[in-house]
């Protein structure tokens, strides 16, 4: 037992050392560094501060409209 709890400790000791060097890329710092990972971060200069135009294309009001607009006829 004392033995399965030495081996699981330096496991995770071993695990806990060596994860900073895999967060920072390790062996792959090379592949950073080529254009394929080169992001164009661009300000708010691309983007519209317009709102988008409203969609319902007035269906709501013109139906209503058109029910004023009908003749009642008596007789």
């Amino acid at each position: 037992m004392e033995r399965r709890s030495t081996f699981i400790t330096s496991f995770f000791l071993i695990l806990i050392l060596t994860l900073p060097y895999f967060s920072i890329g390790g062996t792959r710092s090379e592949a950073m560094d080529s254009e394929i990972y080169e992001i164009d971060y661009r300000g708010p200069e691309t983007h519209s501060s317009v709102p988008p135009p409203d969609h319902s294309h007035g269906l709501m009001g013109s139906n209503a409209i058109k029910e004023d607009r009908v003749k009642k006829v008596h007789g």
